[in-house]
């Protein structure tokens, strides 16, 4: 039997390339005549250098289907990595969004408290401002630094500072006003400047005695300042409170007398 080919189509892939070629192998054709040697060895010849093209081409496709396999899978992953990286960016934006809006209402609601403290301080300032001239002499000099700038009405003193210094004279007048305190004066009387010992009730009422007991008296809060009235037939009684509060003698009643306070 005599093979004969008629090359007609014959097909190779690569990359974007396609070469057809078709082979057919038969028996004896009964319908043309036969071919001759040299022409067969040489169509032979072709058919084994076109077998060893396709399979060259085909190792070649193998390897670079491989190839683009593996860069696919790198892209994969790399895609993976960039999704994850970004849902974590997301929320992460997410939760800062929210700290953010957290942080502006801690914000608002610091100023709305800020602000009712600041109209509480003033409106303490502006009742406490009247009542600093009744305050006993002892307690205006000992904290004359707070009153001084709290007459000034200075409002760019810082709120802390305002709210702290309030608080002190506040805590300072509560504290006198529940003890007696013995203090030294000295006093225009008879045209004359006189040292006294001043006993004092509180915030209400004072008594004074000189150390010779020729000036006896009482005082009391006013509006302008303190009242200081002479009253000599008091100075017995005085001088033995004066003798307690020094702890002079054993503790005992003292007969003072309490006077009316000034309406102004």
């Amino acid at each position: 039997m005599r093979c004969l080919y008629e090359a007609s189509t014959f097909m190779t892939k690569k990359k974007n390339s396609t070469t057809a070629l078709l082979f057919l192998c038969a028996g004896p054709s009964f319908s043309s005549p036969s071919v001759p040697p040299e022409e067969a060895r040489e169509k032979l010849y072709e058919w084994v250098q076109i077998k060893k093209i396709i399979s060259a081409e085909s190792a070649e496709w193998q390897t670079e289907k491989m190839r683009l396999s593996d860069l696919n899978s790198i892209r994969l992953q790399e895609i993976g990595k960039l999704d994850e990286l970004l849902a974590r960016s997301e929320s992460a934006r997410t939760l800062q969004t929210e700290k953010h809006e957290q942080l502006n209402r801690s914000f608002t609601m610091l100023k709305a408290q800020q602000e009712e403290l600041r109209l509480a301080i003033a409106t303490l300032e502006k009742q406490l401002r009247p009542l600093l001239n009744r305050l006993p002499p002892p307690l205006q000099k000992k904290r004359a630094a707070e009153i001084a700038r709290l007459e000034q009405r200075n409002t760019e003193i810082p709120l802390s500072d305002r709210y702290r210094e309030l608080l002190l004279l506040l805590t300072e007048i509560g504290e006198f006003n529940q003890t007696i305190t013995l203090d030294q004066h000295i006093l225009e009387l008879e045209n004359q400047r006189v040292e006294v010992d001043v006993l004092y009730l509180g915030l209400s009422q004072a008594w004074y005695l000189n150390r010779n007991g020729t000036h006896a008296g009482y005082a009391f809060p006013a509006s302008k300042g303190w009242n200081w009235i002479p009253d000599p037939s008091s100075a017995p009684a005085i001088r033995a409170a004066l003798q307690i509060a020094e702890k002079q003698v054993a503790p005992d009643f003292a007969a003072l007398t309490l006077h009316p306070l000034d309406a102004e």
